[in-house]
This record gives C-alpha cells, structure tokens and sequence, in this order.
C-alpha cells in the first residue's frame, strides 16, 4: 500500500494486513470471506481493488474507523449481456486475473481468464454512482480457441469463429472489430461472399 503496509489475499478470500516491519496486524473486516473472490489485488492511494472469480472487483478505501481500517467503497460484477456491435464483455466475464491502476489513478485496467482486457474508472465521481461502466480497453476478443478463418477478397475483412460461440468481423487495416455476434453452440467454419455483405457459418449439423 502507499503508507507502506502489505495487503495480502488468501485462497479462502480474507484480506490480511501487515505492518511495514513484516508484522501480521489482522483480518480486515471488510474481507469477502468467499473462496477465490481475492485473486489479484492492486494498491491505489485511496486504498486497494481486488478482483477474483465470477468477474468481481472490489474497491476499498480507507476508513474513519480505526478498527475497520477499510471499507468497501463499491462492488462491479463484470458479468453482463454481449453487444453484437461491440462484443462487450459477452456471456460469463470468468475469473478475474490481473489488475493494474493507472499513474494517474483514474482508471482500473482489468484482464480476465476470458482473454478479455477491460477498463474501469476509478474517478471519485465514477466511485459514487451505483453503476460503473465497464469498457474494452481496445475490443473484445475470442476467449477459447480460434476454430474457422477467412479473408474477404474485396474488402480489407477478416471473419473468425472459436469455441466461445462467437463470430467476429475485424477490420486488419484500422485493426478493429466490426461486428461480433454469439450463437447457442460453436461455429466450425466460416466463409466471406466475395463481395462481403454476406457470410456463410458452418456448425455441426448445419449452414447458415
């Protein structure tokens, strides 16, 4: 932390506090009690974030309450609905694997088992509202394993399918993602028409 004392997460999801000598002080109250929901931990100067399983992130700061220490400022579920457009976060967010504060500590920069690389504000303003949005840092991308390729002849359009169920378009000359769409099993293939306005999908059992 920023006054030199150690945070440090359990498996069993307590956060335990040491003393800047290495001593152990005790459990912070405020510890989520919940297996694997303290896998990463990030200091700020306000306090520290922690992320774990099911895409949780939790914001402390420091408390008023010398036998609290900290409190939890706020709590984002990374869970959420997929945009077609944008990909978004896109069904089950998985565990939460790494987090990283921003010099100016403005922003929360947040990788998950899903292969996703997201971003939180951390702003005071941001802090206070009871939702938070949470956005790609560049876009969304497959989390398993990239099954079909193809390239369009006539436009600068690459077309992927993995084992998340998905598909998505991405643009390799302003390398973005056009579009990303998920199904209700896996795409095994997929082709562009020449002309680029139409794809074709290959699943198990069937085309479309």
């Amino acid at each position: 932390l920023h006054d030199d004392r150690l945070v440090v997460c359990s498996e069993a999801g307590e956060a335990l506090l040491f003393d800047n000598g290495g001593e152990f002080k005790m459990t912070l109250p405020c510890s989520p009690g919940e297996p694997r929901s303290l896998l990463t931990v990030a200091a700020f100067s306000k306090g520290f974030v922690t992320g774990g399983e099911g895409g949780v992130i939790r914001v402390y700061e420091r408390s008023i309450d010398a036998k609290e220490v900290f409190r939890k400022a706020k709590e984002v579920k990374l869970d959420g609905p997929s945009s077609e457009r944008t990909g978004s976060v896109g069904p089950g967010a998985g565990a939460i694997t790494a987090l990283a504060v921003s010099p100016s500590e403005e922003t929360l920069v947040i990788a998950t088992s899903t292969s996703q690389l997201l971003q939180l504000s951390l702003s005071p303003s941001d802090i206070m509202k009871e939702e938070s949005a949470v956005d790609n840092v560049l876009t969304s991308f497959h989390s398993g394993p990239i099954l079909g390729l193809d390239v369009c002849v006539r436009k600068p359009l690459i077309v992927t399918c993995g084992s998340d169920k998905s598909v998505r378009i991405w643009n390799y000359v302003e390398r973005t993602q056009d579009l990303c769409k998920f199904f209700g099993e896996e795409a095994y293939s997929v082709a562009f028409h020449p002309s680029g306005f139409h794809l074709i999908v290959g699943f198990s059992d069937k085309l479309r």
